[in-house]
C-alpha cells in the first residue's frame, strides 16, 4: 500500500514541530519546506530550502498528496507597526503555495491554517464559520486575503482545500514571551507568581488536540 506524501511548510515553528513527528508516527511520507536548511527532523524527512515570499519548489510538492501550510507571520503587535510587510509575507507565501499546488499537476489538498481573530471584538460568546468576518489589525485581514485565494485557486484551477481557523496554541515547544509559557516557567522557578488581570477570559487550544 502507498504511503500518503504530505508536504509542510512552516515545520520548524511550533505548531510545525508538534505536527511533523505526529505526521511520521502514523507513517505518512514528510517533506518539509523553508528557509533554514537545518535538519530539524534528521533524515526522517526530505527538505527543500526555499524562500516562499519568491516561490513554492514544484517538486516539493509534485509526490504530495497533501500540503499543510503553516508559515507566515503570526505575531499581531508587530503587524501593526509595519502593516505591509506583514500582508505581503502571509499572502505571498500562501500564493506560492497555491501557484506550486497549481503547477504540479497533481492538485493536492491544501490545507491553510487562519485563525478566530478575524472575527474581530464579537460580543457573541461563540462564533461559527457562518459569522462573518470583521478583521481589526493587519495580521487578521492578511489571513482573510489567504482564505480568498484558497478559494480562487479551488474556483478557477480545481485545488481541494480546507481552511482551519484556530484558536490561540499552546503546548511543547512554545516560546518565551507566550502568556501559558510563560506562566508555567514562573511557576517553576518560584513558588510566587505575579499574573496581570485577572478578569480577562480568552480560548486556548492544546497543540495536541489539533495535530
Amino acid at each position: 500500500m502507498r504511503r500518503k506524501h504530505i508536504t509542510v511548510t512552516g515545520a520548524t515553528g511550533f505548531l510545525g514541530k508538534n505536527l511533523v513527528p505526529v505526521l511520521l508516527k502514523n507513517t505518512y511520507r514528510v517533506t518539509v519546506v523553508g528557509r533554514s536548511a537545518q535538519r530539524t527532523f534528521g533524515n526522517a524527512v526530505s527538505y527543500h530550502t526555499a524562500d516562499l515570499l519568491k516561490e513554492m519548489p514544484v517538486e516539493a510538492v509534485r509526490a504530495a498528496d497533501a500540503i499543510i501550510h503553516l508559515a507566515g507571520e503570526i505575531a499581531i503587535g508587530p503587524s501593526l507597526s509595519a502593516p505591509r510587510e506583514r500582508i505581503d509575507h502571509n499572502v505571498g507565501m500562501t500564493l506560492s503555495v497555491l501557484e506550486a499546488a497549481r503547477l504540479s499537476g497533481k492538485k493536492p489538498l491544501v490545507i491553510f491554517m487562519s485563525t478566530t481573530q478575524l472575527y474581530g471584538r464579537t460580543k457573541k460568546r461563540v462564533v461559527t464559520e457562518e459569522d462573518l468576518p470583521f478583521p481589526l489589525e493587519p495580521y487578521s485581514a492578511s489571513k482573510i486575503m489567504c482564505e480568498t485565494l484558497c478559494v480562487m485557486y479551488h474556483a478557477l484551477y480545481g485545488i481541494p482545500y480546507i481552511i482551519l481557523r484556530s484558536e490561540s496554541f499552546y503546548g511543547p515547544h512554545q516560546r518565551s514571551g507566550m502568556f501559558i509559557s510563560d506562566t508555567v516557567g514562573k511557576m517553576m522557578a518560584s513558588d510566587h507568581i505575579t499574573t496581570g488581570s485577572l478578569s480577562a477570559r480568552r480560548n486556548f487550544t492544546y497543540t495536541g488536540d489539533v495535530v
